[in-house]
C-alpha cells in the first residue's frame, strides 16, 4: 500500500493543487509547533509556516522520495525557523553571536561554580529578550 504522502506528493506533482492542501492540512499544526519551539512567538512561527510551505510547494519536484513529505518539510521548516532567529538577532545588532553564547554556555554547565552558570545565563537571557 502506498503512504498518503506518495500519493499526494505525485498527485501535486502532476498539476493537482488540491493534493498540495491536504498535505498543508496534515502538517499545519506540526509545522507550527516546530517553528513556535525554535522561533518563540506565535506570529513569527505563522510567518516560518507560510515561507516553508511556500517554499515545500516551489520544490516539491527535488523532494528525492515523496513517501517522506513530513520529515523533509520539517528540515525545511527548522532551517527557515533558524534563519529567522539569526535575522532578528542581526536586526538587533547584538555584538555578541549566538553560537558563541552557546558554546560559552555549554563549557560552563560542567563547572561546580553556580555563580558562574548564571553569569552566563544571564547574559544569554539579556541577548534573547529585550530589557522588561
Amino acid at each position: 500500500m502506498e503512504s498518503q504522502d506518495l500519493v499526494l506528493v505525485r498527485r501535486v506533482r502532476d498539476g493537482d493543487l488540491r493534493a498540495f492542501t491536504e498535505l498543508d492540512s496534515m502538517y499545519r499544526e506540526m509545522a507550527h509547533q516546530l517553528a513556535l519551539g525554535v522561533v518563540g512567538n506565535p506570529f513569527e512561527a505563522d510567518d516560518v509556516v507560510q515561507e516553508a510551505l511556500f517554499r515545500a510547494f516551489e520544490r516539491i519536484d527535488q523532494l528525492s522520495d515523496p513517501a517522506r513529505f513530513g520529515p523533509w518539510l520539517r528540515s525545511i521548516i527548522r532551517n527557515i525557523a533558524i534563519d529567522h532567529v539569526r535575522l532578528r538577532f542581526r536586526r538587533n545588532e547584538h555584538t555578541t553571536d549566538i553560537e558563541d553564547l552557546d558554546q560559552r554556555l555549554f563549557s560552563h554547565r560542567f563547572q561546580s561554580e553556580e555563580s558562574g552558570r548564571h553569569a552566563i545565563s544571564d547574559e544569554l537571557l539579556s541577548k534573547l529578550s529585550p530589557a522588561l
